[in-house]
């Protein structure tokens, strides 16, 4: 196994400052830690808020004055419970499949690599493919299409949903999911995305999945998935508090990630004497103290 000793380690420089700077590197490293903990914190706080909002949301909806129906509201029961089926332009088209022969150049072929933890899909992990311009257009993916995995390791990975965003480019997409496009008048598909990920529709999918070697589900299956249908105008408000959540969660995402970077910035400097913790805290008007540079 890889070792050292203590010859090897001898030579080796270490910017040593006195007791005093020490400590007050520490400090400042100590603060940020402390900051990012508090950062990590409110993040993981937003995620179960929002979970518990959007599970609010999708089975009480929003009031005409915008607000959450009380639970057992008798306006909630006026909300059609439909078959997924008839909200689709057409019926859901299984992927295509290429051989090792004709992938790695041409067009954007989307598959399950290419799926992100927040439901959307990374192009930069996709593979390309050779294509026919007729199995282009009838692979073919568009802005707010949904793609549901039609074929995993597992029933918890079946059905599952992503929303395809503007690649601008053609991309098509692989085998082992399936294209939903929803007719808008009657359903938008960020709200679909968001009904087939809530627990009700998992549960559905996962009890009537196909399982083998690997766990399946197959048209008739997803069209039968019962979908809870507010009037389109309250699908647009419930999409609107959800963006605004997903919109503050990602603003402390991004402030945890600087402070990250400031944190590895300082590390860099301050541990190897390249910048001195003195002239940083007395320009943010901490007194120096004597004997540092």
């Amino acid at each position: 196994m890889p070792r050292t000793s203590w010859r090897e380690l001898r030579p080796l420089s270490v910017f040593c400052p006195d007791l005093n700077e020490q400590a007050q590197i520490a400090e400042v490293l100590d603060t940020l830690d402390t900051t990012i903990r508090q950062t990590e914190a409110i993040i993981a706080k937003l995620k179960q808020v929002k979970q518990g909002l959007l599970h609010d949301l999708l089975t009480r909806g929003i009031d005409a004055n915008g607000e959450l129906r009380p639970p057992q509201s008798g306006t909630r029961r006026t909300w059609k419970v439909n078959p997924l089926g008839p909200l689709m332009d057409g019926m859901p088209r299984n992927g295509i499949y290429k051989p090792a022969s004709d992938i790695g150049a041409g067009t954007l072929l989307i598959g399950q690599t290419a799926f992100t933890p927040s439901g959307s899909v990374d192009a930069s992990l996709a593979r390309r493919a050779r294509l026919t311009k007729a199995e282009q257009e009838m692979f073919s993916l568009r802005r707010e299409d949904l793609l549901v995995s039609r074929v995993f390791a597992t029933r918890e990975g079946v059905g599952q949903p992503v929303l395809v965003p503007d690649f601008g480019e053609p991309a098509v997409f692989e085998s082992n999911m399936m294209r939903i496009r929803c007719r808008t008048y009657l359903i938008r598909a960020p709200y679909l995305f968001h009904w087939l990920k809530h627990r009700t529709s998992r549960a559905w999918l996962m009890s009537r999945a196909f399982a083998s070697n690997q766990a399946s589900i197959n048209r008739e299956t997803l069209c039968g998935v019962p979908v809870h249908l507010p009037p389109v105008h309250e699908q647009d408000q419930i999409l609107s508090i959800i963006s605004e959540e997903d919109a503050r969660l990602e603003r402390e995402v991004d402030e945890m990630n600087k402070l990250k970077q400031l944190k590895s910035g300082l590390m860099d400097d301050l541990l190897t004497g390249r910048v001195r913790v003195t002239p940083l805290l007395s320009n943010s008007g901490q007194s120096s103290p004597e004997g540092t540079d």
